[in-house]
């Protein structure tokens, strides 16, 4: 992983949120993206764009059809050739100001503001939550299938159980493994602290092993059912054959990274014979050269090639936040604190929750101070 730069010393942080987002060729989605975020003005907001190598630089594009009103600051940075998404939402975050960095897809965009809102309440008031994971939806506002309560997206689960397959999608609040790209809200603080992102990982699946990080640095994710963001997925430069192969490829490097040497010869193992039995089940899905691809083979070279730094960066999480991670396969009931009060953390609330308890119930809030929440 590349040197963590150190933030930027401040006194406060000058925007309560900085929305990220990293783009490429699609720019008629990432206006409809940056529009939504108007719903936000209420709050402090700065807008920042990473341009991922686009044949036709975006920035002049996006100004041009902007509206004469649009008075949040907007910073556009700009990669000539494609350094994929991951090293784009690192390098964005670097250059953030704010306290919590909202992360969306460009093919995403917000429905109301008051998905934010309750974010930012429950990031405010419950010191213990390093992110919050707002619901997905179709552009109606009606929940898709693939929710942060989810281990695997659909079209897997149900290559592996059938018929059988139920989303288990939790429709109250909840503790969960991780959060997903489309719309979440990430204490920067924490991000920048563990590091941000594997870069190694290049696509898909940063944010589970980024969650198993911040989970073991005593932080949690909160889902929210009822914060809806759109998220209509464009089809330019989106492949399933090659989504599945990075996401197993990236599991066995998060396994290499975070688990002890005897889990690794268990785990790895298992998640790449998982990988076969997926492409055989899913058959004819993809075609013969996408499979040829993006198969066995690939995710075996790519190992081989990135050995040496998957050893370099390793760090062993301890056993326990292993543990808690395997308990939130099931996600755990959380309530929003309530309003404004001077109650701290109840200890034994959140010790519960680290001993697998029923559920885990803030009731605190923060004094807000100009620098809060820093």
């Amino acid at each position: 992983m590349r040197k963590t730069p150190e933030p930027a010393s401040r006194d406060c942080d000058p925007y309560d949120i900085s929305v990220i987002i990293p783009t490429r060729d699609r720019i008629d989605d990432l206006i409809r993206c940056v529009n939504s975020l108007r719903l936000m003005e209420h709050h402090k907001v700065e807008i920042l764009i990473m341009d991922d190598g686009s044949v036709n630089p975006i920035e002049p594009l996006l100004r041009k059809v902007l509206p004469h009103d649009f008075k949040m600051p907007l910073r556009v940075m700009r990669h000539e050739t494609s350094r994929g998404i991951i090293r784009s939402l690192n390098e964005l975050s670097w250059a953030a100001s704010g306290r919590y960095l909202f992360t969306m897809n460009d093919d995403a965009y917000l429905l109301d503001h008051k998905s934010i809102d309750q974010a930012v309440h429950v990031l405010d008031s419950d010191p213990k939550s390093g992110a919050v994971a707002l619901s997905q939806t179709d552009s109606t506002g009606r929940q898709v299938s693939y929710q942060p309560g989810n281990t695997l997206c659909p079209p897997i689960m149900r290559a592996f159980y059938g018929e059988r397959y139920r989303t288990g999608n939790s429709t109250e609040p909840a503790i969960v493994r991780a959060f997903y790209g489309y719309g979440a809200l990430i204490r920067r603080s924490t991000f920048i602290n563990l590091g941000g992102y594997r870069e190694v990982f290049f696509y898909y699946a940063e944010e589970p092993e980024y969650c198993k990080r911040m989970l073991a640095a005593g932080y949690h994710v909160v889902y929210i059912p009822d914060g809806h963001v759109a998220h209509c997925p464009n089809q330019v430069g989106r492949s399933m054959a090659r989504i599945t192969a990075y996401m197993w490829r990236n599991g066995c490097y998060s396994s290499i990274l975070n688990e002890s040497l005897p889990r690794i010869m268990v785990s790895v193992p298992a998640r790449l014979l998982q990988f076969l039995v997926y492409r055989i089940r899913i058959g004819g899905t993809n075609s013969r050269e996408e499979s040829r691809q993006w198969g066995l083979g690939w995710i075996l070279r790519e190992m081989r090639r990135d050995s040496p730094r998957l050893v370099r960066e390793r760090k062993k999480l301890p056993r326990s936040a292993i543990s808690r991670w395997a308990k939130l396969r099931t996600p755990h009931p959380y309530r929003i604190p309530d309003a404004v009060s001077e109650t701290q953390p109840h200890q034994d609330s959140i010790a519960s929750f680290a001993r697998g308890g029923d559920s885990y119930s803030p009731n605190i809030s923060m004094k807000k101070t100009a620098c809060a929440n820093k």
